[in-house]
């Protein structure tokens, strides 16, 4: 898939790098406190592909925490 590059925004496939960058964010207090609240790190990393899908996690566990919320 191509990369789409603006003047303040890159967005492109995940790569592995980006695997700490995607457990940072769903392990964060800060990213998720009106989302249900941080992901466990013990329950990331070894459920984290090497590289990350496209939100992997918001699509099997986090949106059944989201589903409360939609009602």
């Amino acid at each position: 898939m191509p990369s789409l590059l603006i003047r303040w925004l890159a967005l492109r496939e995940p790569e592995a790098r980006d695997r700490v960058t995607f457990i940072e964010l769903l392990a964060s207090p800060e990213a998720h406190t009106y989302l249900g609240g941080p992901w466990p790190r013990d329950e990331l990393e070894p459920s984290m592909p090497v590289v990350p899908e496209r939100w992997p996690i918001l699509a099997k566990t986090i949106g059944a925490r989201l589903a409360p919320l939609m009602d």
